[in-house]
């Protein structure tokens, strides 16, 4: 049950809301989706000659959400859409409003329950595991994860089900057997929590309401067997041992000294409201005066910190980290899970939230949200920088080669170089072709590692080789006038006929 929010704290939740979203458009905006492996993601896509273009890794198991997140610029290429920057913001919003729009369904569905104990969490994975790594906003686990907390909340949340809801789980849970690897936690969860509902409210439950949750029990537990058998029997283990060694980063200490201050502060009060709510039996222990003003100094206290932290964010452009944040990936498995099992132990043990409660409870998710949002914006405002010196670079090339210095160069004119982080060795080539202003290419990056699959044409007809992606002569992107400068270039220049 919710109480109603009075009208202060009510306009600060909806400004936290308008923060969020003025963050996801300035990214879009930003191209921020080229960040990375998102470079090479676009390209791949785009060049794709398939009737329905996808681009997927077969080595990993996330074909379903990749789907997923290309369907925008899928869908406009096989109606014929060319115009680069277009696919680019459709590349964009696909990946920055998906996964809003699955927790704005979360949010009907908490809605529909008048209980929002379990979306409260569900932001609080937002807050605390997702944004920190934001930056490298590809991760498929995302997604992902937005679609594993519907699944729960379907679990967990006393409704009656309707048609609709059938289908949207039906489709949910399809989509997360090829999802991300996170399943083999998110799927166990979701297995233990309708296990643990149909024990506690076996006849409570009948008819549509009963058969549903042991249908996501089923699924869920499903799910996470097949993530153990596709990486038991597919070639991932280098990458999951590389990802597993991560987790020294999602430390209390160092998210503590890094850009994950917000979602330390933000995840340790939620979790002190709701334990201190659990313990409302010990009352007399405890008294209501007491907890409430102590809660009350702790929240206060984080918004301080989350202030802080901001400033430092906006002072400070060195404090802004992309290779921190691209390791912040390994909170979303972990941290989400720890969430997800939080929202079973609170539904389960039925915690009450008094509208005292409430009322800090969404106070320090919205200064959570803001905090997270603003920093990501100053994240923004510097790639936008970085973004721009690079297309600077290419459109003033005085050949069909351009070498990363060149990007540099212009950084130090614009007395910007702490953006030079945002670099990527390997991916010089195809994020200047991802910034092309039109299908017809004008310069090429060199890229500053694995050079050696690195590959000229050398003729008018040969494709184009850059690391890891094979690009035609003939296609979306058309190489026909930069091949023919690049061979006048490297023409071998004829000797003259000695004198007789």
């Amino acid at each position: 049950m919710r109480a109603p929010l009075r009208p202060t704290v009510a306009a600060f939740v909806w400004m936290a809301c308008a923060v969020y979203g003025a963050h996801l458009c300035y990214a879009i905006i930003s191209d921020r989706a080229l960040f990375s492996d998102g470079a090479q993601f676009f390209i791949r896509l785009i060049t794709s000659t398939a009737p329905w273009p996808v681009f997927d890794d077969s080595v990993h198991i996330r074909l379903l959400v990749n789907v997923l997140n290309q369907w925008p610029v899928s869908l406009a290429r096989m109606v014929g859409v060319e115009d680069i920057p277009t696919l680019r913001r459709l590349f964009g919003a696909s990946l920055f409003l998906q996964p809003a729009l699955l927790y704005v369904y979360c949010y009907a569905l908490s809605r529909r329950a008048n209980d929002y104990r379990v979306f409260a969490l569900t932001v609080t994975s937002v807050v605390s595991c997702v944004m920190p790594s934001e930056l490298f906003v590809i991760n498929q686990g995302i997604t992902a994860l937005a679609l594993a907390w519907i699944a729960l909340h379907y679990i967990l949340l006393p409704m009656r089900y309707r048609w609709h809801d059938i289908v949207v789980m039906a489709t949910v849970s399809v989509l997360l057997f090829r999802a991300h690897e996170g399943m083999v936690l998110w799927g166990g969860i979701t297995a233990a929590a309708g296990i643990l509902r149909l024990v506690a409210e076996y006849r409570a439950l009948t008819g549509r309401p009963r058969g549903a949750v042991m249908a996501l029990s089923l699924l869920g537990a499903a799910q996470s067997a097949f993530v153990l058998g596709w990486q038991k029997t597919h070639p991932v283990q280098a990458q999951t041992r590389e990802f597993l060694e991560l987790r020294h980063v999602a430390n209390p200490w160092a998210m503590w000294t890094s850009s994950a201050r917000v979602a330390l502060v933000t995840g340790g009060v939620v979790a002190v409201i709701f334990v201190i709510a659990a313990a409302a039996r010990a009352r007399r222990a405890i008294g209501w005066a007491r907890s409430d003003r102590a809660i009350t100094i702790v929240v206060l206290g984080a918004i301080a910190i989350m202030g802080l932290s901001v400033g430092l964010a906006l002072s400070d452009p060195a404090s802004l980290d992309p290779n921190r944040a691209f390791q912040h990936r390994v909170l979303i498995p972990f941290g989400g899970a720890l969430c997800m099992a939080l929202a079973v132990a609170v539904m389960r043990m039925n915690v009450r939230l008094t509208a005292s409660h409430q009322r800090l409870l969404a106070g320090t998710l919205a200064a959570g949200l803001i905090a997270s949002s603003v920093w990501q914006m100053r994240t923004t405002a510097q790639w936008r920088v970085y973004r721009t010196a690079t297309q600077d670079a290419l459109r003033s090339a005085d050949g069909p080669l351009v070498s990363s210095r060149a990007v540099m160069h212009t950084l130090l004119r614009t007395a910007a170089p702490e953006v030079w982080q945002f670099r990527n060795t390997w991916a010089w080539s195809v994020f200047g072709l991802s910034l092309q202003d039109s299908a017809v290419v004008t310069a090429v990056i060199e890229p500053d590692w694995a050079r050696a699959r690195f590959g000229l044409p050398r003729t008018a007809t040969d494709s184009l080789r850059v690391p890891f992606v094979t690009l035609p002569a003939s296609g979306i992107l058309r190489f026909e006038q930069w091949t023919a400068r690049l061979l006048a270039e490297t023409a071998p220049v004829p000797r003259a006929s000695p004198a007789p």
